[in-house]
């Protein structure tokens, strides 16, 4: 069962982190972003709690990326010996997984926002 909540989490953080960077991108505020995410129908409570961290506010770590990445690892490979494709999970991997190269390994899993927006964005010149 901790899989498959976990699975759910990092689904949503992987979709958000990349709502956020792609907005940023675009000339977006993160605040304001964040202003309208939370009140979408789709909004989690999680969201609402992690407003202060998605904000650069330090905060305590609830969840951890090394921790969230260890169980999406487990889930994936669960998958893989199940039969059942997880796409989506592997792409919340590799991007746990670069984060955890990139040092953030004990950084709250709302950090990874962040991390997606600053370390793996792309330039094209």
């Amino acid at each position: 069962m901790k899989l498959a909540v976990n699975l759910c989490i990092g689904a949503y953080i992987q979709a958000l982190s990349e709502s956020l960077a792609l907005g940023a991108r675009q000339g977006l505020s993160i605040g304001h972003m964040l202003d309208v995410l939370q009140e979408a129908s789709y909004a989690s409570g999680w969201l609402k709690g992690k407003l202060g961290v998605l904000k650069g506010e330090k905060t305590t770590v609830t969840l951890d990326i090394r921790t969230l990445r260890k169980d999406i690892m487990s889930a994936v490979a669960t998958g893989a010996i199940s039969g059942v494709p997880m796409p989506l999970s592997a792409g919340t991997l590799a991007s746990l997984s670069a984060a955890v190269a990139g040092g953030q390994a004990g950084a709250d899993l709302g950090e990874l926002v962040r991390f997606v927006r600053e370390a793996m964005v792309q330039e094209f010149e």
